[in-house]
């Protein structure tokens, strides 16, 4: 018989390796964001690892609670009139600030039902036993709460996408100076890729070292993979001196 799993004993566990990005959005204990920085916070501010030991006991809230395209059982957790087409997670985050309650953003979780649909987000809903939002004492409550509020968050939605765009890009910007300063310095450039080798011309040098056995193959190879200028080949090398031998016998005569 097949044991049956609530929807409360899926909320914290794991789908993804433990090595994500977390985006804490808006004021809360868990304190200042590391900005899903891949290189490690920046100075004065918690780590993901410390951010994520910290909101581990918090509640997990997944875009498919809130899902119009969704029946009760295939994940919804709030009524039909309340939910919305094509819901993510910014929607989520955007409405948590809007009660006032801590958030982080998990992006690459993703809920086993909706697997193509990335994102998750945590709040809290007590510290220290008391009720951070005296509207809000339970789950229940705070996923109606949210759902009422997705009307009016349109705009904080889209200042959030653009706001998680401009980092995206400021950590790819990060990436490429960071690879950039790992490749040896010196080396010839290949057209397009700074910093390899030129084949070409490694190609070139190899023809001229015909005192080291095989280079002229070598040379011959990367030739043929249009990387240089293929070297006489030693068959035609033979040819051409046997041509110049005829040539001075007849000379001779």
């Amino acid at each position: 018989m097949e044991a049956h799993v609530s929807d409360d004993d899926i909320d914290n566990m794991d789908f993804l390796p433990d090595d994500m990005r977390i985006v804490p959005v808006g004021s809360g204990s868990a304190g200042p964001s590391s900005g899903g920085n891949l290189f490690g916070a920046m100075p004065g501010q918690p780590s993901d690892a410390e951010i994520r030991k910290e909101i581990k006991s918090w509640v997990c809230i997944y875009p498919i609670y809130f899902d119009a395209k969704r029946a009760a059982r295939g994940g919804r957790r709030v009524p039909k009139d309340l939910a919305i087409d094509d819901v993510n997670v910014w929607h989520l985050a955007a409405a948590l600030q809007q009660l006032n309650l801590p958030v982080a953003i998990e992006e690459p979780k993703t809920h086993p039902r909706d697997p193509f649909r990335p994102g998750r987000v945590r709040t809290q809903i007590k510290l220290d036993g008391q009720l951070l939002n005296r509207r809000i004492p339970n789950r229940k409550t705070l996923f109606l709460e949210m759902a009422k509020l997705f009307p009016s968050v349109g705009p904080a939605v889209a200042a959030m996408v653009a706001e998680n765009k401009q980092r995206q890009a400021v950590q790819a910007a990060q990436f490429q100076q960071q690879m950039k300063a790992m490749m040896p310095q010196g080396m010839p450039g290949m057209p397009g890729m700074p910093g390899m080798p030129d084949m070409g011309a490694l190609a070139a040098g190899m023809g001229g070292m015909g005192g080291m056995p095989g280079m002229e193959g070598l040379a011959g190879l990367l030739g043929g993979m249009g990387m240089g200028d293929e070297p006489p080949s030693s068959s035609g090398g033979a040819g051409k001196a046997a041509a110049g031998k005829k040539k001075g016998k007849k000379g001779k005569k």
